[in-house]
């Protein structure tokens, strides 16, 4: 069925075809319909979240209270560039950790701040295929984008985290020759640093191993989003961290990632992780 919603003539969407961030904004204006039809997109990834920490016969009343957190959240006004699945996990967090009076653990390392700077439709892309790895055809119609437009934003958007990273990387590490070295590794990166500082760069590689593990891993660093940003969406559920390689600022944990799957894919897989699934999810799979 196609539902319509609005506050007003001028406000009216076809929630169908709307993406995400319209009916977050429509919501935000009093669209309870727009609410539910995110739930009739994200709700059976949530229920998977929520039985992978709670079981099946409690996952119903978390759904429910998640459900109903997330509405009032967003009639509130809370949205805007807030993508709303991870949001989704977020709260499931949330409502199980406030039942065993726990709080939700924050993320807060150079790349998890990278990725909260990019714009609503550059996080929820990279959540998509880099993190739950999803085909760019079943999220298309939530980030209100053609199919064949996906990738384009995606590569465009791991270019902004990578740059994002670095120059948080190098907050991180204060007035130090590696956070000056960080700062131009970016440019570096991508082959735009004059030949002297190239040089110079060069130079503090050869010398300082963590620069240049840091400078090996630019271009990679989408691909670690999940070990980063996963365990504090959904720290409840996932087991003691081991230890990570390369970046420092990396947790390995198997992750909780709901296993939301389209239909189509199940099937040409026969019951198992299609092939563009995520180093991540592949790793969840086999610990469960």
């Amino acid at each position: 069925m196609m539902l319509t919603a609005g506050t007003g003539r001028d406000d009216v969407v076809d929630t169908a075809t709307a993406s995400d961030a319209v009916l977050v904004r429509q919501v935000g204006r009093g669209d309870r319909v727009a609410h539910a039809e995110l739930w009739l997109r994200h709700g059976d990834a949530a229920r998977d979240a929520a039985r992978r920490v709670v079981g099946d016969r409690a996952a119903d009343e978390v759904l429910r209270e998640v459900y109903a957190r997330t509405e009032a959240a967003l009639l509130g006004g809370l949205g805007g560039a807030l993508p709303f699945r991870p949001y989704v996990y977020g709260t499931v967090r949330d409502v199980v950790a406030g039942r065993a009076g726990g709080a939700r653990r924050l993320v807060h390392s150079p790349l998890a701040q990278a990725y909260r700077s990019l714009p609503e439709v550059w996080q929820s892309t990279l959540w998509y295929l880099d993190v739950e790895g999803l085909p760019a055809t079943a999220v298309a119609p939530w980030l209100g984008l053609p199919a064949g437009a996906v990738p384009t934003v995606a590569r465009t958007a791991r270019a902004a985290l990578g740059r994002a990273w670095a120059h948080a990387q190098a907050r991180a590490w204060g007035d130090t020759p590696c956070a000056a070295a960080m700062v131009r590794v970016s440019r570096y990166r991508r082959g735009q640093l004059a030949p002297g500082a190239r040089e110079a760069l060069e130079a503090h590689l050869a010398a300082c191993t963590r620069c240049s593990i840091a400078a090996s891993e630019y271009f990679d660093v989408a691909r670690r989003l999940g070990l980063v940003l996963v365990p504090g969406v959904l720290g409840a559920a996932a087991p003691a961290p081991a230890p990570a390689p390369a970046l420092s600022d990396v947790v390995a944990t198997p992750l909780p990632v709901p296993a939301h799957r389209p239909a189509r894919a199940r099937r040409r897989a026969g019951g198992s992780w299609p092939a563009c699934a995520s180093p991540a999810r592949r790793q969840l799979w086999r610990h469960h």
